[in-house]
């Protein structure tokens, strides 16, 4: 089992601020709120998997979990397996009936893994890391790009005009 509080933190007990994150299986963010509560789960790394959006969170801090379907993988070095390779396998493949609204860790528990040789593990976490950071600098010069023509649009002057005034419609469209 792993270490620390089994509590789940229900949504609408989720603060803004507090002294211990809380991971749902929302999709669009790592730490959905905190709470102040004791004994947080503290055996890290795991894998935050979230039974009905199929998300996957690689976790290495302590934290808690909502009350919202997230189930807990935690692998062993001992048996074969980096936790961070099971993530990054985890990540690279299509959960059976992942765009249907149903329960999905019982399909996880039946994957049949492949598990190179440690080393080979540990080469696989290193270029996915690589790809990881390439990826945040890639998002962080679009957001830059984004933010830079908003700014150019922004900056515009002239009169504004309605959009119909100077469009065309397609054949067979109607003209409102």
């Amino acid at each position: 089992p792993i270490k620390g509080s089994i509590s789940k933190i229900a949504n609408e007990q989720l603060l803004e601020e507090g002294q211990w994150p809380v991971l749902t299986q929302e999709t669009d963010k790592i730490i959905s709120g905190y709470t102040n509560q004791d004994n947080p789960i503290t055996d890290v790394p795991l894998i935050l998997f979230g039974d009905h959006s199929c998300t996957l969170k690689y976790v290495d801090f302590p934290f808690f979990r909502g009350a919202d379907g997230t189930q807990l993988i935690k692998t062993s070095e001992e048996k074969g397996c980096l936790n961070k390779y099971l993530y990054y396998y985890l990540s690279s493949i299509e959960i059976e009936n992942s765009g249907k609204y149903e329960r999905h860790f019982k399909y996880v528990k039946k994957l049949r893994v492949p598990l190179p040789p440690m080393d080979v593990q540990k080469k696989i976490v290193e270029e996915c890391e690589k790809i990881d950071a390439q990826v945040e600098r890639n998002n962080a010069v679009i957001l830059d790009a984004i933010s830079e023509i908003s700014a150019t649009i922004d900056a515009l002057k002239g009169q504004r005009q309605s959009l119909k005034s100077f469009m065309t419609y397609g054949k067979g469209r109607v003209d409102y």
